[in-house]
Parts: C-alpha cells; structure tokens; sequence
C-alpha cells in the first residue's frame, strides 16, 4: 500500500461517519508513517467502523504499557506493540552516542534481559485482562556494537536472540499473538528494513516498504480473518500425480522416489488441516469404485477416513460442490476448492461465485510452496478447540439424521428419541470463554442478528447486574459435537432478553434451539423472551425457528415468545438436560 493510498482509505471512512472502534500502538519510536499504514490496514478489515489509532510517549514504550494498564482499555479493539532493540537498550541504536566496545557487551545483555522480563510482564497483564494484544519483536538488524567480523555470529547476537526467543515462549503461553519472524522475513527485504536517515531526523526507523508490511501484519493478526471451513479437492494430478482411470490404481504417485513429491506435501497439509478440524471432501471426473479403492492404497498420506463425501462421476464438478455444501451444511464463501485443471475452476466459479478456487500448480514446486502457505493462511487459527476436532464425525453421523428428517415429523421424532443426546445448559457471568467468542464471531445461519464482537466489546457486554450469558454443550450416541450454542442475555423482570444467539450448523435438525428457549422460561419463572433480531443475508434458519413459533409476521421491531406460545408450537424434545451456574443468575 502506498502512503496516499493509505491517507484515502482513512479519510474515506471518517467521512462515511461509521462508529469509532479504537486500537492503540505501543512503540519506543515515533510512529508517524507506521501508525498511518497500521490505521490504514486496521481500516481496510473493519469496514463497518471508522479506526482511530492511539499512541504513547516517544522513547519510552515500557512507560507507555504502564500508562495503558493503568488506564483501563475497556473500549479497546485491541493493543499493537512495536519492539525495537533501542526500546530494550539505547545503546543498539543510532541515536545513542557511546557504548560500542566489548566490555559494554555483558551490560547491554543484562539491561535487555531486564527491559524484556519487564515489558513481557506487562503484556500478559493486559492479555490477562481480556484484551487482544498482539506484538512484534525487533524487525531491523542488530548495530555493529560487537567487536566480531560480521560474517561471524557474536556473543552479543546470540544472547539477544535467546532474549527474544525466552520472552516469546512466555508471552505465548500467556495468549499474547506474536509477529511471525519467519513472516516478515519472507516478505520483507532485511536490508531494505531500515530508514537511517528518518531515524537520525526524526526518531522514525523504519522505510516506507516495510512500515507498510509489517503495519499489514499486525493488522491481520489483530483484526483476523474468519478461517475457512472446508476445502474441496480433486484428485488426478492434484491430489496424487497421474490420471486414476489411465494408470490404474498403482499408477498414480506422490512421493520422492516417483517424483511426485508436490503431491505428497499436498497431502501431509491436508492431513495437519483436517487434524485441525478442516473438512475435506473430494470432487472427482472418475468412476467411484475405482477412487475409493485408490484413497485407500497402502502408503497414502492422507488417510481416506479424513474425506467426507467423496463425489466421483463424470458430469460437472459444479454439481458435486453442491452436493458437499448441502452435506456440510455451510456457505459457499467458507470453501475453498482446488483442482490442476482451470476450466474444471472456471466451471465451479461460474455457479458458486462465493467459492475460493485455486489451480494446484503442479508443475513449479516453488509455487506449490507458496500454494500450501496460502492454504495455512486461509485455513490456520491460533488454537485448536475440542469442537474443532469433533467436526468431520458430527457431520457424518449428522448426514444420516438429516436424511431422516427430511422424510417426515414423525421419523423424524422417532430418529430424535433414540440418540440418547445429553444437552448440558450453562449459565455464567463471566465473559471469559474462547469458543463462546468463536461462535459467535463466525456464525451466519442460526445467527440472531448477525452482529459481532471484539474481545472487549463481548467483556463491555456483561457490565451491569443482570447480564448472562447461557452455552449449550451437546453430545449424543454418535459422539460429542462439544459446545454448540451461546446466548448473550439480560434479566427484564418476568423476561429474558436475548441480544445475541448462535447455533453452530452442525448441531442443526436437533431441536436444540427450542431446548435453549425452555431454559430461559424455567430460569426465575419468566414469562416471556425478548429477541433483538434483525435479518440478515445468511441468517435463514434462525428466521426460519421464529415463524415457526411467530407466524409469518410482520414481527414488532423486538419479537417477543411468551410462554403460553412456546408450549403450544413448540416441538417435542427428547434430550436429558443437565444445568449449572442458574444460582449466578440474578
């Protein structure tokens, strides 16, 4: 992004009037262009806010974090922290005079050491209090203060990289989000880091190039896109090399001795995606017997259990993906689908525009290097959650559930009443709680109103007395499918009302939603639930759930179920209901 463009894209914002969502910069260095890129790529992923960035003090970034913590940082989007090594010691700048010779070396590896352990206690302590934090440790090269040739690592360079190395694994077991070195070296230049000159004029170190990139990677850290849900492959030069029906089953290949290796690599990150709860499915222009034999060849790297469905024939491809989205029961724009054949992406393109379609570059093994970076990019989250783990089995056993329900009521409660499903209901005050968030910030479908939350707006929302929120965990005889729905709730009286409510698609068709409403009727005796819905694009079947107990309207702007209409048109439920925390709730 250029300078200008990065003006614009803020001042456009301002203009439209959007509501003020604040980020605040921690440095030891004068922000200036850096805090113009950084507002600039916060803005470009909020567009529904207008982004106003704070900073701090000049030269003084560990005063900074303290005048923060003590503070408060209620309303705060979230806290990005730029290190530079004259923040840890002035001596490895080049604004300081003095202190190059090899006795110095021990003092500045004590002091660093020192500065690092005190501005690593202060991050954890915003961390620790909900807020999203997110820093980058020193991007620039180290000043020649060592007395060795600079082909030769010195003791000064090693003891400030295990500094780092130490107050990193810290900060990460602390939930603090860490700049990927690795990131940052692959896209920006090390030698062409450093602005010399607007470091001795103004205190401003970085060029222009990397200010942008490494404000471009904070940003996305910061304000994270949703992770993708699913990818769709094909198989023939994609998934392993060689066409299936040409070569047979012990013609195709994905390994070193065959020369395939690029397919084999294509593997090994599908099988870590699906690990981490991604499902795959497979889309195919071949004879189904003949593929599903082929996926369970001895020596394959992606395990056949780990795709679901599997869809092989010869009419289009477009027609498959159709099939998988309604299996999976998500949205278009949460797959990806690759394939080595253009068309066959063109073809699917054409009907699911929403759909990412990427070519497997199967004929540059440096492109496919980057190919798998990206899919992790698309793909990665910074943990991995049980419910992520459980999702591929939830969908196959929730596969057949669907299909019978689909053929009538009364299969449907037949099918319902030997699942032996377990609903456990909580209810809690506390804020704190990672997959709540989660699902909440992703989910479209059984989505209340669509809105969605920072960390700190979700901790804002609990001020006040008669705030909860209630969380459904879900197993039956197929398995867990863990937590599955979250409620954001306050107290009115003799009603409920409920300001966010998600569903997460695979726990559909269960009849959950009308448990949770059951809940909130039974807790205090309240006789009605105030909804603060509003329509979306994609929230079809949460206003799907209210006609079926509202009629088809029109709603009042706050649609109420009492309880006199849920006991006449709710469905029967057949699920053994377990509750805590409904002493926390006044």
């Amino acid at each position: 992004m250029k300078l200008i463009e990065a003006l614009g894209l803020i001042n456009q914002a301002r203009r439209n009037g959007a509501p003020d969502q604040t980020f605040h910069l921690v440095c030891g260095f004068t922000p200036l262009h850096f805090a113009t890129f950084l507002t600039a790529h916060l803005q470009s992923r909020t567009v529904a806010r207008s982004v106003t960035l704070s900073t701090g003090l000049f030269g003084d970034i560990s005063g900074n974090l303290e005048r923060l913590q003590s503070a408060g940082t209620s309303a705060t989007a979230g806290i990005a922290v730029a290190v530079e090594w004259s923040d840890l010691d002035p001596r490895l700048g080049w604004r300081a005079a003095g202190g190059w010779t090899a006795s110095a070396v021990p003092d500045i590896l004590l002091t660093t050491s020192r500065r690092l352990a005190s501005i690593a206690e202060r991050l954890s302590t915003l961390a620790g209090a909900g807020n999203h934090v997110c820093v980058a440790f020193p991007t620039l090269m180290i000043p020649p203060v060592a007395q060795t040739p600079g082909a030769l690592t010195s003791v000064l360079e090693v003891g400030l990289r295990q500094a780092i190395a130490d107050a990193s694994a810290r900060l990460v077991e602390q939930g603090v989000h860490l700049v990927s070195a690795q990131r940052i070296d692959r896209i920006s230049s090390t030698a062409e880091r450093a602005d010399p000159a607007s470091d001795l004029a103004s205190g401003f170190p970085f060029s222009l190039a990397h200010a942008d990139l490494l404000a471009q990677t904070i940003a996305e850290l910061l304000v994270p896109l949703t992770p993708k849900k699913g990818l769709v492959t094909d198989l023939d030069d994609t998934l392993w090399r060689g066409i299936l029906g040409d070569v047979g089953i012990d013609g195709v290949s994905y390994s070193l001795e065959d020369g395939a290796q690029v397919h084999g690599l294509y593997q090994q990150v599908l099988a870590s995606l699906a690990d981490a709860g991604v499902l795959l499915a497979v889309a195919s222009k071949n004879d189904q017997p003949l593929v599903l034999e082929a996926l369970h060849r001895p020596g394959m790297l992606l395990s056949a259990d780990r795709l679901f469905p599997v869809h092989a024939h010869w009419g289009p491809k477009s027609t498959s993906m159709s099939a998988i989205l309604k299996t999976w029961n998500v949205a278009p724009d949460s797959v990806v689908f690759v394939d080595d054949n253009p068309l066959e992406l063109a073809e699917v393109n054409a009907r699911f525009p929403e759909i990412l379609c990427l070519r497997f570059p199967k004929e540059s093994p440096r492109l496919v290097v980057a190919f798998l970076q990206q899919l992790r990019d698309l793909f990665g989250k910074p943990k991995v959650l049980d419910e992520d783990r459980y999702r591929l089995a939830s969908i196959r056993d929730s596969a057949a559930i669907h299909v019978a329900l689909e053929e009538g009521v009364e299969t449907g409660d037949q099918l319902l009443s030997q699942l032996d499903a377990e609903l456990r209901l909580e209810f809690s005050v506390d804020p704190q709680d990672e997959r709540a968030m989660q699902l909440i910030n992703k989910t479209n479908q059984f989505n209340l109103n669509g809105v969605r939350y920072t960390d700190q707006e979700w901790t804002s929302a609990f001020a006040g007395g008669n705030r909860f929120k209630l969380t459904a965990s879900y197993k039956d005889k197929f398995g867990p499918l863990g937590k599955i729905a979250v409620l954001l709730c306050e107290r009115e009286s003799d009603a409920v009302r409920v300001d966010a409510w998600v569903l997460s698609c695979r726990a559909f068709s269960r009849r959950i939603e009308y448990q949770c409403l059951q809940s909130l009727f039974d807790m205090h005796g309240a006789s009605r639930v105030r909804l603060s819905y509003a329509a979306t694009e994609r929230n079809g079947p949460a206003r799907e759930f209210l006609r079926q107990l509202l009629g088809d309207g029109p709603w009042p702007e706050v649609p109420e179920i009492t309880r006199d209409v849920f006991q006449t048109k709710g469905l029967p439920m057949y699920h053994t209901i377990l509750t805590t925390g409904t002493e926390l709730i006044p």
